[in-house]
Formats: C-alpha cells, structure tokens, sequence
C-alpha cells in the first residue's frame, strides 16, 4: 500500500491570504470593538506654536549675558472621544537654552522638556502648554520636535525668531 503525500503549500497560502483579506478589510475585529476604540482611544493632536521675545529679564531673573528670554506656547487638542490627561508632552529645542518653570534634560546638541502633570483636556477641547527659554541673542532659529505621548502625534517646526519684531510664528 502506497501512502499519498499532501503538499501543504498550496493549502497555507490560500489560507493566509485569506486571513491578510479579511485582517485588512476589519472582519476579524468585531465592529462594536472598532467603534469603542474610535470613539474612546486617547488622541491629542499638535496644532501650533508660537514665540514671543520675553526681554533680558522675567520674573526677576537677570538672563545671562548675550541672551534673552522667550515664551513658546504649544497648541493641542484632544480629538479623542473622552476627558484624558495628556501623558506629556516633550518638546526638543535645538541649541542652547534654559527653561526654569519645568525639569530640563539636556545633551550635546539640544534641551528636552518633559511635562509630566499637564491638565485634563475635555474631549473637543484646546490647550496651551508654555515654556520659557533663555536663547543665544541672534539665534536665526528654534528647531522644536514636540510628542504628545500618543503614537503618531509628533510635529516638528523650524521657527525663525525674528529678533527686531521680538516674536516668530508657526502655524500648522
């Protein structure tokens, strides 16, 4: 008695493109789990950023020679479906700069800022999260990088900082 020999190929690649079709077309997913997760999943988004030229001085603090204050505000929303806390936002400024209202961590080339305790953002709402730099006088620009802790919600910027109008603007 001669035993058949089965070839599994065939059977295997029919197979799994059968579940990539049905993986890619959300069948396998049930759709009040798809619906929750939209309406529910955490979602902040980046919108802009603005600077402002502050001075040689703020809140009693001298700048160091050669150096000035600006405040950069960061504008984000919750597109999420819930009231959530932002998880942090970082912002990653290149070049040398100061911040004395949240922890600074800095390495050879730039200065991170983590904020760990931002407010609760209702869902739909905007919130503006502000920094204060200590810039280099006649720095041409700000590279920001800003994450929101959410997959996907990094932007970047180049700011111009126009030093005889004292401000520079980004707009997303």
């Amino acid at each position: 008695m001669k035993q058949r020999r089965v070839n599994w190929l065939p059977l295997a690649a029919v197979t799994g493109l059968l579940l990539s079709l049905l993986l890619s077309l959300g069948l396998l997913i049930p759709a009040h789990d798809r619906y929750r997760r939209a309406q529910y999943e955490p979602a902040i988004t980046v919108h802009g950023l603005t600077a402002t030229r502050l001075g040689t001085s703020y809140r009693g603090k001298q700048a160091d020679s050669g150096r000035s204050f600006w405040q950069v505000q960061v504008e984000v929303e919750n597109t999420g479906g819930t009231t959530q806390q932002l998880r942090y936002l970082s912002l990653y400024f290149e070049g040398n700069s100061y911040s004395d209202v949240e922890e600074v961590e800095e390495n050879s080339d730039e200065t991170l800022f983590y904020y760990q305790n931002t407010p609760v953002l209702p869902a739909g709402q905007r919130g503006q999260h502000t920094v204060i730099l200590e810039v280099a006088d006649g720095l041409p620009q700000l590279n920001v990088r800003c994450y929101s802790g959410i997959e996907g919600d990094e932007k970047t910027w180049s700011l111009p900082l126009d030093w005889a109008q004292g401000h520079a603007y980004s707009l997303v």
